[in-house]
C-alpha cells in the first residue's frame, strides 16, 4: 500500500504538529508503543521520520503490524501527549489529546476508511481541538515554536518592536542633541537625523560647561536612514541546548522632528538538538515624540504604536504557524548633562495565531498571548568625540499561560555615533529565566541620508 495511505500515517502526523518540549535529554520525541505483550521505546529529532515508522509498523515497530497495539507520543517531556490505540485489523482507533483530555474514537469498513476518518477530523472536523491542544503545549513547552518562551516566535516579534522603539531608540535620533552650557543656543542643525528619541551620538560640548548650567539643545528637521543589526546567542532551554540567531532592519523616515514612519522586519533561525526551526516577521511603526528636549526641559518621550505579521516554521519538529500582532512602545529619557542619560522603556503587546487554510486543511499555531516589557538603560559619552557606553536591563513577561512565563535580559556595550546621527553599537545580550538561559552578542548600525 502507497505510504500515505496507511492506516493513520497523515492523520497521526498532523496530529503531532505543533508541539516542542525536550522528552529526553537525547530526543525532542519518543513513541512508545506496546502491544501482545511486548514494548518498544524509540527516539528522534525528526517528527516525520519517528512518527511514519511507528504509525505504519516499519522498523522497529514491524512486529505490531496485526495486534492491538497502544502509540504514546512524549513530546519533550509531555507525557502521553498524543495516545492512538489500534486493533489488530487497522479498522478501530481511539486518538486522545493528552493536555487537553480531548479523545475521539474511530470506526472504519477497512484500514483506508479508518484513515480518511481520521485525516477528515484533524483536517476539519476537529480543528477546534487541535487548536486547544496547540495552545495547551505551547504553554507547557521551554522549547515550543510559536509561543510560551523566550525563543519562540512572539517573544522575537516584541523583541524586535521593543528593541527598535523602545531599549536602542536613541540609536535612531529623530533629531539632533548639541549640549551647551553657559551659552546661548546655536542655530538648528542642517543635517537631517534618523528616528528615535536621541542622546548617546550627541554632539560635544562647547568646552564652557560650569557644571550648573541648563543644557542648550538644537534640532534637525527631518530625515530618512536604514537600520541593520544581528544577533546570536547559545541557549539552555530545559534539557537542551541550541543556538538562535536574528538579522533585522528597517527604513525609517521622519517627516518632522515629531513624527516619523518606520517598516521594519527580521528573520530568525534556531536549533534545538538536530531540529531546526525558522521565524520571520515585519513591523510597522509610526513613532510620534510628544516631548522634546530643549534649553529648560531635557526629557525626551516617544510613543509608537505598530503592527505586526510573523510566522514560523519547522519540518523537523512539524510546527509553526502565522501570527498577528500589535501594540505600543514608549520611550523616555532623562539627558542629565551632556555625557549621562537615563531612559525607561516600556511596552505592551497582543498575539493572535491566524488560521490558514489550504486544500482543505487548516492550521492554527494555537496563540492567543498578551506581553509586557520594561527596561532602564544608562548611556555615558566619552571625551569630545561620538563614542559612547551604554548598559541596562529588561524585564519580559507573558500574560497568558506560558512555560517560561518572565525573565530578565541584561545588556551592556559600546556604540559610536557622528554629528549626523549615523553610527553602530556592538555589545553584549543575555536572557535568563526558569529553566531558560542564553548569552551572546548584538550588532547593529543605522546610516542616516
Amino acid at each position: 500500500m502507497h505510504r500515505d495511505r496507511r492506516w493513520v500515517g497523515t492523520g497521526l502526523f498532523v496530529a503531532l504538529a505543533g508541539l516542542a518540549s525536550p522528552a529526553l535529554a537525547q530526543n525532542l520525541f519518543v513513541v512508545t508503543a506496546t502491544g501482545n505483550g511486548n514494548t518498544v521505546t524509540v527516539g528522534a529529532d525528526n517528527i516525520i521520520d519517528l512518527v511514519d515508522s511507528a504509525v505504519n509498523t516499519q522498523d522497529q515497530f514491524a512486529q505490531f503490524q496485526s495486534v492491538d497495539t497502544t502509540f504514546a507520543l512524549n513530546y519533550g517531556g509531555i507525557a502521553d501527549a498524543i495516545t492512538i490505540t489500534k486493533n489488530s485489523g487497522n479498522t478501530q482507533a481511539t486518538l486522545t489529546f493528552g493536555p487537553t483530555g480531548t479523545s475521539r474514537t474511530f470506526n472504519g469498513t477497512s484500514q483506508d476508511d479508518l484513515q480518511n476518518q481520521i485525516e477528515d477530523y484533524l483536517k476539519k472536523d476537529g480543528g477546534a481541538d487541535f487548536t486547544a491542544f496547540l495552545k495547551a503545549v505551547n504553554a507547557q513547552s521551554v522549547i515550543a515554536v510559536s509561543d510560551g518562551n523566550p525563543n519562540a516566535t512572539t517573544n522575537r516579534m516584541a523583541n524586535w518592536s521593543f528593541d527598535h522603539f523602545g531599549f536602542s531608540a536613541d540609536q535612531r535620533k529623530g533629531y539632533l542633541l548639541k549640549f551647551d552650557f553657559g551659552g546661548a543656543a546655536p542655530e538648528p542643525a542642517a543635517t537631517p537625523a534618523p528616528q528615535g528619541g536621541g542622546d548617546d551620538g550627541a554632539a560635544p560640548g562647547n568646552g564652557q560647561d560650569n557644571g550648573m548650567s541648563a543644557p542648550v539643545m538644537r534640532r534637525a528637521t527631518a530625515g530618512f536612514q536604514v537600520y541593520l543589526g544581528a544577533t546570536a546567542q547559545t541557549y539552555t532551554a530545559g534539557d537542551f541546548d541550541g543556538e538562535t540567531a536574528t538579522i533585522f532592519g528597517a527604513a525609517d523616515l521622519n517627516f518632522s522632528t515629531r513624527v516619523g514612519l518606520s517598516l521594519g522586519s527580521f528573520i530568525g533561525f534556531n536549533t534545538v538538538g538536530d531540529a531546526d526551526v525558522f521565524h520571520a516577521g515585519i513591523t510597522l511603526g509610526l513613532p510620534v515624540r510628544l516631548v522634546l528636549p530643549d534649553d529648560q526641559t531635557p526629557f525626551t518621550w516617544q510613543v509608537t504604536p505598530f503592527g505586526q505579521v510573523g510566522g514560523s516554521a519547522s519540518e523537523d519538529i512539524g510546527a509553526g504557524g502565522l501570527i498577528i500582532g500589535g501594540g505600543v512602545t514608549s520611550y523616555a529619557a532623562w539627558h542629565i548633562d551632556d555625557r549621562w542619560t537615563l531612559a525607561m522603556a516600556n511596552q505592551y503587546s497582543k498575539f493572535e495565531g491566524e488560521k490558514l487554510t489550504f486544500d482543505d486543511f487548516e492550521i492554527d499555531p494555537g496563540v492567543s498571548q498578551g506581553m509586557l516589557k520594561n527596561a532602564l538603560r544608562v548611556s555615558y559619552r566619552f571625551g569630545e568625540g561620538g563614542w559612547y557606553a551604554y548598559g541596562g536591563a529588561a524585564h519580559s513577561k507573558f500574560l497568558d499561560d506560558a512555560s517560561v512565563d518572565s525573565w530578565i535580559s541584561p545588556s551592556v556595550g559600546l556604540g559610536y555615533s557622528s554629528q549626523a546621527g549615523s553610527g553602530i553599537q556592538i555589545g553584549f545580550v543575555g536572557d535568563y529565566g526558569d529553566d531558560y538561559s542564553a548569552s551572546g552578542f548584538r550588532v547593529a548600525g543605522n546610516l542616516v541620508f
